[in-house]
């Protein structure tokens, strides 16, 4: 099996409601392969017990940083509203 095949996904926009005019009435659903998630799966519970460790040591260097005056910055995402730029 080549890697290229489990890294396939195929993205499909299911209305919410009877009449669509907008793109937030979609919700978006992602088929992708049964070994696509067994080895994403396993990688997400992996990272959750160095992620936490990760963030705190992320925002503590921004912070430190304030202190000395470099510039630096977080970016949080929403990722609702990348659905609705869609088209």
């Amino acid at each position: 099996m080549s890697l290229e095949k489990v890294n396939f996904t195929n993205i499909i926009l299911i209305p919410k409601v009877f009449k669509v005019d907008m793109m937030s009435l979609f919700q978006p659903i992602s088929l992708c392969s049964i070994l696509y998630k067994i080895i994403s799966k396993v990688i997400a519970n992996r990272l959750k017990l160095a992620l936490d460790r990760c963030i705190d040591e992320v925002l503590h260097t921004l912070k430190m940083r304030h202190k000395g005056k470099k510039e630096s910055f977080a970016l949080i995402l929403d990722m609702s509203k990348a659905y609705d730029r869609m088209e």
